[in-house]
């Protein structure tokens, strides 16, 4: 995958900022506790055991992680509408 970058320069007293800003941004596959947290609402012990009942269910080795797609089929939602940045 291709990145583009753009760069904007910011006067400042005294220095210059340069910010470089991503414009195409790759969205991430895997899920954590803290995104099961932004999602579901749910404390960030039960997003733990929510995201081991689903591992253990797909019988998922020790260090083999949930996808996003994963996450949602369990859940019953739709995988387009979960965006994680």
């Amino acid at each position: 995958m291709q990145y583009e970058f753009h760069r904007t320069v910011v006067s400042m007293p005294g220095a210059t900022l340069f910010a470089i800003q991503q414009l195409n941004v790759m969205k991430r596959v895997l899920i954590f506790p803290k995104d099961v947290i932004r999602i579901t609402g749910f404390s960030l012990r039960k997003s733990q055991l929510l995201i081991q009942q689903i591992r253990s269910l797909l019988k998922k080795k020790p260090l083999q992680y949930l996808t996003v797609k994963e996450f949602a089929h369990f859940m019953g939602l739709d995988p387009n509408e979960i965006e994680i940045l």
